[in-house]
């Protein structure tokens, strides 16, 4: 979760927005926030990733988010359960940027590989990660 600016020039509040929210831009297209960077934020339209400028102009006086419509659930991935995951299967973790190979599972850890840095990495199982589907991806890339 994160705030936003959020309104109109002269009459803005900042609110707090979380993954899953439909977001109305200036420029009229509704949104669903994915997650924060530093200057900008992720957002999807129409099955596409797009950085969003938090505000218009330099100064910060001018924000790019109108209004907060709802929270769309079916944008946001399922955490995968425990035992779901089969060796070779890729994963990321909640948040974060980088793909891993599963390996094998302890009681309290996974163990998977960075598939790019080739460096093995031990994931609590606590931490939430969400399963790449491969097939269904490229189904939806190429119709």
């Amino acid at each position: 979760m994160t705030t936003l600016p959020v309104g109109k020039k002269d009459n803005f509040n900042f609110k707090t927005v979380k993954r899953g929210d439909m977001l109305k831009l200036v420029t009229g297209e509704t949104v669903i926030f994915e997650e924060m960077k530093r200057t900008r934020f992720r957002a999807t339209y129409n099955k596409r990733g797009l950085n969003v400028p938090v505000y218009r102009d330099r100064s910060a006086t001018i924000p790019f988010v109108l209004e907060i419509l709802g929270h769309n659930a079916a944008a946001v991935p399922k955490p995968v359960k425990p035992g779901s995951l089969v060796p070779g299967a890729l994963f990321i973790i909640e948040g974060k940027g980088k793909v891993y190979m599963f390996n094998k599972e302890t009681a309290s850890h996974y163990h998977g590989w960075d598939i790019a840095t080739k460096a093995s990495w031990r994931i609590p199982k606590s931490t939430p990660v969400v399963r790449i589907r491969l097939e269904q991806m490229f189904k939806e890339l190429h119709g």
